[in-house]
């Protein structure tokens, strides 16, 4: 089953980004990830907001994801992320299981 990251990142230091993007992306493609969008150009329609960047990266099944996020070559990306800005994120399935409610 397709599963979407959906991820909103602040920086607090934003000198880590362009080179977090040059590297990570080859790792997304490399575990099967798909960018549907990445952009500064968002429009915030509810809560507080006060993300730098949004992405959502859309995976084959949630292995893959799991596999990108543990991959050995993703770590120090991720220390780098960690410490230069505040990341919220979820995993969501492609499903519509909700609709059993109506």
């Amino acid at each position: 089953m397709t599963y979407y990251l959906v991820a909103k990142v602040e920086f607090h230091d934003p000198d880590w980004w362009d080179d977090y993007m040059r590297n990570v992306t080859p790792l997304v493609y490399k575990h099967g990830g798909k960018f549907l969008a990445r952009t500064e150009n968002y429009e915030p329609i509810a809560g507080e907001n006060k993300a730098n960047v949004c992405a959502i990266v859309e995976w084959p099944d949630k292995q893959n994801f799991f596999d990108f996020r543990d991959d050995p070559d993703f770590k120090p990306w991720q220390q780098n992320r960690l410490g230069g800005g505040s990341t919220n994120a979820v995993l969501i399935s492609a499903e519509d299981d909700l609709d059993k409610l109506l």
